[in-house]
């Protein structure tokens, strides 16, 4: 090989490099789940430069550059990347930094056991978390999933190790201190939550009360005692414990009807010129589960598909980039939806499941307002016998509303029978017509699922009420309450879910 040759190979080496380290900074700063998984595993197949400049870059105390280092990781041969990220962690040589990034990498991301030998090689361990944590609570406050990753990453964590964190958090001080607590007091980890509840009310911070203020209305039954407890520590002990403000009256949210499953999506929309942490902040709940997800965005392009008329009871219909058909919002006030996501965490916690990190993390956006006790998502009074009676008969029409367009059975029975039977065979002849088979319409509402529907049926019945409709509002209420009374196989809404399922299903296979 000429010098040329050589010259010009080590030019294309330092540009694939930089290539790679580009691509990894991006990945770093995107939100979509499915765009972070494509964007890791190309950079993982991008050659055999990836390692190298992945194992260069461990020097970094951005937590967001360093998880998007272990997405990488997490991509590449296990039995390349694994024993290249070791040999850097037991390396005297190496800052502490480098290395604790490295063990970091090879626990969380790529599943290893670590020996406790390398954290004892470690020159001054104490300082580099001590600096990790500054740099990471500098950071949280305008990115809260270095929060999330910064919980999660405790989890697993022995109590030693904890009580070294905990150490580190409080020699913060009381207004760094805080944020770092009151996102620790909602780990999965009842010992590690109470003991930052209990930190949370010895900082003697005004800011620390107003944070266990906005723990209240979102932990768990029992963890929310240990919180008051440390509220009234910090009164008792002649803390200013400042009330909370009323949410900004232009704050709204957008509820999307509940779907024949129980999932349902509330927006809150804040001004951005308003003390708001987030502009958006969006939160999936299931009626039996608890909160599923939440997503924050300053994305101006989700902006711009928002609906600007304010209006009390009007449902917009919203179309967001890449959905395949618009959304049906309905305008309610801020605190509607906060009742919503109230309800969504007692079924979680009723089931024993913790909401999931990303909301703890973006919670205080709901909670660290005053709480209207009067708004709450309405309960009407029942229909009367003569209005069930003259009603019963057309309660399939709701499937017509727009609410409705995701009510349908779905099933891998359903799909397998559609699929090996055909679809012929799942209904019978009726005096109407052509209707679903019994035994189909039975499996599909047995008195268990019959139970949910009826539930969701009544949430509709408010969301309906709440737009102004009336009329849809009782008929939703006598869809729930007939269900309970009449044999689903002879139920026309029952009836009517388990046709447009089989539809859904042919067209999803392509036999229409």
């Amino acid at each position: 090989m000429t010098a040329s040759d050589k010259q010009r190979k080590i030019i294309t080496t330092l540009q694939e490099r930089r290539r790679i380290e580009e691509a990894i900074r991006q990945l770093a700063y995107l939100s979509l789940p499915q765009e972070v998984e494509g964007q890791a595993r190309r950079i993982a197949n991008m050659g055999d430069q990836v390692l190298p400049t992945l194992t260069r870059l461990l020097d970094t105390s951005n937590s967001r550059f360093l998880g998007a280092l272990g997405l990488v990781a997490a991509h590449m041969d296990h039995q390349e990347i694994a024993p290249a990220l070791h040999d850097v962690a037991a390396r005297s040589g190496q800052s502490d930094r480098i290395r604790l990034a490295a063990m970091l990498i090879l626990e969380r991301f790529l599943g290893e056991e670590l020996d406790e030998s390398l954290y004892a090689g470690l020159q001054s361990p104490e300082e580099t978390v001590a600096q990790s944590l500054v740099e990471m609570v500098d950071e949280a406050t305008q990115n809260r999933d270095v929060l999330r990753e910064y919980v999660r990453a405790t989890e697993h964590q022995s109590d030693d190790v904890i009580a070294l964190v905990f150490d580190i958090v409080r020699n913060l001080g009381p207004e760094r201190a805080v944020l770092p607590f009151w996102a620790l007091a909602q780990s999965e980890r009842q010992d590690v939550a109470e003991l930052a509840l209990h930190h949370l009310g010895s900082l003697r911070s005004p800011a620390s009360a107003i944070m266990l203020q906005a723990l209240l209305p979102t932990l768990s039954p029992a963890r929310r005692p240990v919180a008051e407890r440390s509220l009234r520590k910090l009164q008792f002990s002649g803390v200013n414990v400042p009330s909370l403000c009323p949410p900004q009256p232009s704050w709204r949210s957008l509820v999307s009807p509940i779907d024949s499953r129980g999932y349902q999506s509330v927006w809150f929309l804040f001004d951005p010129q308003q003390d708001a942490p987030i502009q958006m902040l969006s939160v999936l709940l299931n009626n039996l589960t608890g909160i599923q997800n939440v997503a924050r965005d300053h994305d101006e392009e989700l902006a711009q598909c928002l609906p600007s008329e304010r209006r009390l009871g009007i449902i917009h219909q919203v179309v967001f980039p890449g959905a395949p058909a618009a959304l049906p919002l309905l305008e309610t006030t801020f605190d509607a939806g906060r009742h919503l996501v109230q309800e969504a965490l007692a079924a979680g916690y009723a089931q024993e499941r913790e909401p999931p990190l990303n909301y703890a993390t973006l919670s205080d956006a709901l909670w660290k307002w005053e709480i209207c006790q009067g708004e709450k998502w309405p309960q009407l009074d029942p229909p009367s016998t003569a209005e069930v009676a003259a009603s019963s008969p057309h309660v399939a029409s709701l499937l017509d509303h727009v609410a409705f367009e995701t009510w349908f059975v779905q099933s891998e029975t359903l799909s397998r029978v559609v699929r090996e039977i055909g679809w012929k065979a799942l209904f019978r002849r009726s005096p109407e017509g052509a209707a679903p088979s019994d035994d189909l319409i039975r499996w599909h509402f047995s008195p268990e699922a019959i139970v949910r529907y009826c539930h969701r049926l009544e949430r509709m019945a408010g969301w309906l009420w709440l737009a102004g409709e009336v009329k849809m509002a009782r008929l939703a209420q006598v869809a729930a309450i007939t269900l309970n009374e009449i044999a689903p196989e002879n139920h026309p809404f029952a009836q009517h879910m388990v046709v447009r399922g089989i539809a859904i299903a042919l067209r999803e296979m392509g036999l229409e």
